[in-house]
């Protein structure tokens, strides 16, 4: 899975994407290993396995800014085990990113073990403030995160995630892009190093991308 613009699994669901970026790490894992982790994520279930202090900083000064008082909820750390009852995720389920009312994605490719596609079209409008939501100003769109897993010759699991977003108006892409690839690339590499840690057992930090990790990034 080297090649960022060829054709993977998921690509359908954002076909004319306007922004495309990639990342790998590999896991010292089965795919089978993974999955679970991957199939429990979420707002309120198992977290998105960020394990830095941004992450409460966000959901304590950021979201604030810039979503209404009832869509901010309360941070609750991610998991750092597998919990049995979130493991029946089914096509067409709800992953929640937020409260009832905000952000959320919906399970549209569920293959055990070696795809899981996520489709967002509500996340785009917080790249305008609510003020503007009504108006030709609002940002709109969609966006896809597509986890794949691969297995490696010598046992190990490559993780694949690929996002695919297209975002509009068009005067907005210039002001909107480079805020959500700065975000991106924070949140992208802290969620697949914090994958890394649960499924290797490590409790320290990860030693970063020169372990395992690969990233790409374009626009269209």
């Amino acid at each position: 899975m080297a090649s960022l613009h060829a054709n993977y699994p998921g690509d359908d669901l954002v076909p004319a994407p306007t922004d495309i970026a990639q990342r790998s790490v590999d896991l010292s894992a089965s795919p089978e290993g993974v999955w679970p982790w991957l199939v429990q994520m979420g707002y309120h279930r198992g977290g998105w396995y960020i394990d830095t202090w941004w992450d409460r900083a966000i959901q304590r000064y950021v979201w604030p800014l810039m979503v209404p008082k009832d869509a901010r909820g309360t941070f609750r750390p991610p998991l750092d085990h597998i919990d049995p009852s979130l493991q029946d995720l089914q096509i067409g389920d709800i992953v929640p990113d937020g409260p009832p009312g905000s952000a959320y994605f919906t399970v549209e490719l569920l293959d055990a073990s070696r795809v899981l596609a996520l489709l967002s079209t509500t996340h785009i409008r917080y790249l305008t403030p609510k003020f503007l939501w009504n108006t030709p100003l609002a940002a709109y769109g969609e966006f896809s995160w597509v986890f794949m897993l691969e297995r490696l010759d010598d046992g190990r699991t490559r993780l694949t995630l690929r996002m695919r977003a297209q975002i509009g108006p068009r005067a907005l892409r210039f002001l909107a892009l480079p805020g959500l690839r700065l975000a991106d690339l924070a949140l992208v590499r802290e969620m697949l190093l914090g994958i890394k840690r649960r499924v290797e057992g490590r409790t320290a930090q990860c030693d970063g991308p020169a372990h395992g990790a690969r990233w790409w990034l374009s626009s269209p």
